[in-house]
């Protein structure tokens, strides 16, 4: 009699998958790379091309390029020259909001990466070791020339209770002492303000080279003088007495303050020499406003002796370091600051999305069912405070002393470009779904007006209708001048996006099979709910990648707003190196490198963002 049920056989059959290749890395790299002669001699080539130039650009980051244009300016580069600085709190608070919220959303409905958490530590680490590391490289020494036609300016410094100071007169008698590729260290001043040690130190060497000076000519007699910081001479070196060398004067503060120093002649006739006054082991302090007023609470004002016009300080504006560095130097006067201006912030922003994503992760595992749907909905009411919070924080209170309003003209920096795109997006999305949705339009009208917008708009420069909207557009009609010109900027950059994204979402509309649309009408859905339940989530889904491309052209885009009066970071950055007063214009390529690195940075983010989308929604899409 036939059996009536199937039994399968007690163990599985083989497997039909391919085997699994166990070649490694070097049967790779021989089949791949090295496979031929030719294949071998290319892969070198290029391996070495690409190491000739790693290594230029590495020689050049580390040793010879100048970062502290990035430290000294990262208020300007974060929230604009123009923002008050007693109200940078408000937008550093913004952010944390921001970023707590948006941690708490991925860890209630995701979760991070272990290799998230890797680099968080890494850098977490950095910012405590490498400052820590660098204030145990000693310090570059500090070059001023000297001649009797310019005796220095009066330098102001501060120091603690016991600071050993070393002061070195090197007088300069061959053509070979002069030119700055013999220097390393820092030298006053290379900012561009006229009648300064640098000009002087640069006119002689021209003088030189021409044997219009003889250098061996040398008779200067001088001494370095100390004063406190109530005019009173303290201090002062035996004159060098014409000797051709070197003359070394070690002095030790008595106690922590304001001091200054300067050059004394023996003999105020026009003597011919020239002489390098090199300071050791006085350290060069920061000129941005935060440090600055640290340096007042603890120090007191700077001081100003019998000739104000005549101070300078050994601070980072009024010096330049000259020279290539080693690299403990780059860690110690570049790469250290850098991390120890923005740890603080870093580690209060990763304390609040670190609780911020626990709290969602045990809302996760923990909440099931109708208290998971209710958590939702309060992370989506946390959200719409959230953003009402950060709203008032930045624009502030009318008639609030504890949050004066902020006009967004003074916005600025980082900020301001993270506010555009935002909004931009944010705005932009359902535009641009609407105006899709009016091209695929039955209704004549509304499908012409569409298709026109979107003709018109992708068919002019973004730069058109930024100049548009900040000069014509106020010209023709009435009262649009006195509207804000971020709030033009916001329309400007919201429909020009919203045109592209209506094309890209058309795309992923006409994916959809007509025979789910006829089934839906048949079982008595409306034009809305077809529109809605059925159309619509398929369409988003398959053009996320498009979508998610146009966000990050509108992240770039918002540079083009430097043009026409607004200052976010790449604004802020011109601003930077065309001020005349500080010198930095020597300074371009660190400067435009560091703003590409912030928009890749950010560009990066909203990509991997784009990838994770892809994987959970369009993935599964196209399995349907």
């Amino acid at each position: 009699m036939a059996a009536l049920h199937y039994v399968g056989p007690a163990t599985p059959p083989p497997s039909r998958r391919p085997p699994t290749r166990q070649d490694g890395l070097l049967a790779w790299m021989r089949k791949n790379l090295f496979g031929s002669v030719v294949d071998s001699v290319s892969t070198v080539i290029t391996a070495l091309i690409f190491g000739l130039l790693l290594y230029e650009f590495l020689y050049w980051a580390m040793i010879e390029a100048q970062w502290e244009l990035v430290f000294l300016n990262l208020r300007n580069l974060g929230v604009g020259q123009n923002f008050p600085l007693s109200e940078v709190w408000r937008i550093e608070l913004t952010s944390h909001i921001v970023m707590g919220l948006f941690l708490l959303s991925i860890g209630f409905w995701g979760s991070l990466r272990r290799s998230v958490f890797i680099g968080l530590g890494i850098i977490a680490a950095a910012m405590v070791v490498i400052p820590t590391l660098g204030q145990l490289v000693p310090e570059p020494p500090i070059h001023y020339y000297v001649d009797a036609q310019y005796p220095i300016r009066q330098v102001n410094f501060v120091a603690e209770e016991g600071t050993e100071i070393t002061f070195e007169l090197d007088p300069l008698t061959s053509p070979s002492d002069f030119g700055s590729e013999n220097l390393q260290g820092y030298i006053a001043n290379d900012n561009q303000l006229p009648n300064t040690s640098w000009d002087r130190f640069n006119e002689v060497t021209r003088d030189v080279r021409r044997e219009v000076i003889d250098p061996a000519q040398y008779a200067l007699s001088l001494a370095v003088q100390v004063w406190d910081a109530q005019g009173e001479v303290i201090a002062q070196s035996p004159f060098t007495e014409g000797t051709t060398d070197t003359l070394a004067w070690d002095w030790s503060t008595p106690e922590a303050g304001w001091y200054t120093f300067t050059m004394v002649l023996e003999d105020e006739a026009n003597v011919p020499g020239s002489v390098f006054v090199r300071v050791q082991d006085l350290e060069v302090f920061y000129s941005t406003p935060p440090e600055t007023a640290e340096r007042i609470e603890r120090y007191g004002p700077e001081p100003a002796l019998n000739c104000p016009a005549c101070n300078t300080s050994t601070n980072r504006t009024d010096l330049r370091y000259v020279g290539e560095r080693s690299i403990p130097q780059f860690f110690s006067l570049q790469l250290g600051p850098y991390l120890a201006f923005v740890r603080e912030f870093f580690f209060i922003t990763l304390a609040v999305g670190g609780v911020a994503y626990a709290i969602g992760q045990v809302g996760q595992r923990q909440l099931v069912g109708r208290r998971q749907k209710l958590a939702s909905r309060a992370i989506l009411a946390l959200w719409v405070l959230g953003l009402v919070a950060v709203f008032v924080l930045s624009t502030g209170i009318p008639g609030s002393e504890a949050l004066p309003t902020i006009s967004t003209a003074n916005f600025g920096g980082v900020f301001l470009t993270i506010l555009l795109s935002v909004v931009g997006i944010g705005a932009s999305f359902p535009v641009g779904i609407l105006l899709a949705l009016g091209r695929q339009s039955e209704l004549p009208v509304i499908k012409f007006l569409c298709g026109l917008w979107i003709e018109v708009v992708r068919g002019v420069p973004l730069i058109t209708l930024l100049f548009m909207g900040r000069y014509i557009v106020p010209f023709f009609i009435d009262g649009l001048e006195n509207i804000d010109l971020v709030l033009r900027m916001f329309i400007v950059l919201t429909f020009f996006t919203a045109a592209y994204l209506a094309e890209v979402i058309r795309g992923g509309l006409q994916i959809i099979p007509k025979g789910q649309v006829e089934a839906a009408r048949a079982i008595g859905l409306s034009s809305f709910h077809i529109t809605g339940l059925v159309v619509l989530p398929q369409a988003l889904r398959a053009v996320i990648p498009a979508m998610m491309g146009q966000f990050v052209s509108l992240l770039k885009d918002t540079s083009l707003v430097a043009l026409i009066g607004l200052f976010e970071l790449t604004g802020a950055m011109r601003n930077v190196l065309t001020d005349t007063q500080t010198g930095y214009a020597a300074f371009q390529r660190e400067g435009y490198l560091y703003i590409g690195i912030v928009y890749f940075v950010l560009s990066y983010v909203l990509a991997e963002a784009s990838r994770r989308l892809e994987r959970t929604g369009s993935g599964a899409a196209r399995k349907l």
